[in-house]
Formats: structure tokens, C-alpha cells, sequence
């Protein structure tokens, strides 16, 4: 499993990539039509998603809801870790 974590802005997201072997690696994307296809080749069904809640949150999972094994939109002033 991959896991990625997206900060969403209104013109562009970062991606911060978790991959099996323990690597780490870091990616801006535009929210363009060519970099949104560009960054959709990273995704697959062994593909895990975390966005953090703003305004355009949900409709940008719905752009990916069918790329991906699942997508959690996590509130970041509510997350704990223990």
C-alpha cells in the first residue's frame, strides 16, 4: 500500500508520498487539466488518500474516488496521534 497525503489549495496541491519500502517523496501539482492527468498516474487501487478538509476538498475527491483504493478527508485541528 502507498500512502499519500494532500494539502489542497485553491491552484495547487502538495503530495506527500509514504511507499511501502518506507521511502518518502514530495510533489506539487497545478490543478490543471495536464498536471491533474500527470499526477493521476500515480494513483492505483493500492493507493491510500488523505486530504485535509477545506472548501474544495470533496470535489476534488470526486475527481479521484475511482483512482484510488480509498480517500479519507481528515479535519486537521481534530487529529491526534497516540
Amino acid at each position: 500500500m502507498v500512502f499519500l497525503g494532500i494539502d489542497l489549495h485553491s491552484n495547487n496541491f502538495t503530495c506527500c508520498f509514504l511507499h511501502e519500502n518506507g521511502t518518502k517523496q514530495k510533489m506539487t501539482f497545478a490543478i490543471t487539466p495536464e498536471s491533474l492527468e500527470n499526477f493521476y498516474r500515480y494513483l492505483n487501487k493500492n493507493t491510500a488518500i488523505i486530504i485535509e478538509a477545506s472548501t474544495n476538498t470533496f470535489k476534488f475527491a470526486e475527481k479521484i474516488v475511482d483512482k484510488a483504493h480509498s480517500i479519507h478527508v481528515a479535519n486537521t485541528l481534530q487529529l491526534s496521534f497516540q
